[in-house]
């Protein structure tokens, strides 16, 4: 007596809006909780690798680099735990890379720069302190 019980319409706009309104997340997002997939609309260009290079995640989760030296890599990352990808492209000429000190890497093999004028694609998982790095080299 003296509620009134809203319209299904007017509920259903409710939902509606809420649900667009949780489309507009932004990936990359400290915090973020995702329950499906993921894609990304783009993949950060780092640039040229030069001798030294800080790759800074804050800018993407997934980014590319192309060596043009033999690279000492750093790395930044945003607070907390994540899984990055770094997609590395050889510039004509043979490359060594070296990565952070304290990485860690499966069976402790550091992966390998690009091949000559190929690709490598390296997988980070940040523990929150320590980079474990993976890759594979593609011609």
């Amino acid at each position: 007596t003296g509620s009134q019980v809203p319209r299904v319409s007017e509920v259903t706009s409710a939902i509606s809006a809420a649900i667009v309104a949780s489309e507009a997340l932004k990936v990359n997002k400290a915090g973020d909780v995702f329950t499906g997939p993921v894609s990304f609309n783009t993949e950060y260009n780092a640039g040229n690798s030069g001798t030294t290079k800080t790759i800074d995640f804050n800018n993407g989760q997934k980014q590319k680099l192309t060596f043009t030296g033999d690279c000492t890599i750093t790395f930044a990352f945003p607070t907390g735990v994540g899984n990055y990808v770094l997609r590395g492209i050889g510039d004509g000429t043979t490359r060594t890379v070296t990565w952070p000190a304290g990485s860690k890497y499966p069976g402790a093999v550091a992966p390998l720069a690009p091949l000559t004028n190929g690709t490598a694609i390296y997988a980070i998982y940040y523990d929150g302190a320590v980079a474990h790095v993976s890759g594979t080299r593609e011609s």
